[in-house]
């Protein structure tokens, strides 16, 4: 394996409107030789003690060649996500399914290898149909 991914800096949001989209920025090291040569997918996922999202980005990490990357995507909120105040995390996804399969090098590993990004905000109320995302400028060191 010629690759080693390092989350630098993750900026999105602090909220997001079910149906909307979640714009972020991300700066990656691979501290690797060479890029990853597999078709791996960047997700973000959402996470409370009630409702999971896992929400796939638009980046090809096969063009992300040894040094610093930068990623600014998008991911769809879908319409009918539950409001409510959700930490964030990232993780590189098999090709196949939704299962994280590389290991990145930061703190803050979960299980299976799903990594803590930022805690959740406040609540907000239902009626305000919204998540709220605290820390929206994490930087990893």
């Amino acid at each position: 394996m010629g690759y080693r991914f390092v989350l630098r800096k993750l900026t999105y949001p602090s909220q997001v409107r079910p149906g909307g989209l979640l714009a972020f920025t991300s700066w990656w090291e691979n501290k690797g030789v060479a890029p990853c040569y597999r078709r791996f997918r960047l997700a973000l996922r959402l996470e409370n003690p009630q409702h999971n999202l896992t929400l796939i980005a638009d980046a090809d990490l096969r063009s992300w060649l040894p040094g610093d990357n930068l990623c600014d995507s998008t991911v769809a909120i879908p319409a009918d996500a539950f409001a409510g105040q959700y930490d964030l995390a990232v993780g590189i996804l098999d090709e196949r399914i939704d299962e994280p399969r590389v290991k990145i090098a930061v703190e803050g590993r979960r299980p299976h290898r799903v990594y803590f990004a930022a805690s959740a905000g406040p609540n907000l109320p239902t009626t305000a149909r919204g998540f709220r995302l605290s820390d929206s400028e994490r930087i990893v060191r």
